[in-house]
């Protein structure tokens, strides 16, 4: 899965399908329009709350998260607030 997620990102979505191109299934969210991967451990369903101006810096804030049977056997992962750096 970490060649995915390195090909993920460093991809634009914008001239990619990147759920065929990397073989990942697609599965309707609750609440966000975005659609949440199945082979992942853990989606996390967030808002932007605020993007700092001039650079590339967002801060989101969770709304919700669903976890598989393994993630939560895991018990390390406690989702809160996602910074995204792109």
């Amino acid at each position: 899965m970490l060649d995915k997620v390195v090909g993920i990102g460093t991809c634009s979505g914008a001239d990619t399908d990147k759920f065929t191109k990397f073989k990942l299934t697609p599965v309707k969210g609750r609440i966000v329009k975005a659609p949440l991967i199945k082979e992942c451990l853990a989606n996390i369903e967030c808002k932007v709350v605020d993007i700092v101006k001039n650079t590339t810096l967002s801060f989101s804030k969770q709304l919700r998260h669903t976890l598989t049977p393994r993630a939560k056997r895991n018990e390390l992962f406690t989702p809160s607030v996602t910074v995204h750096l792109s």
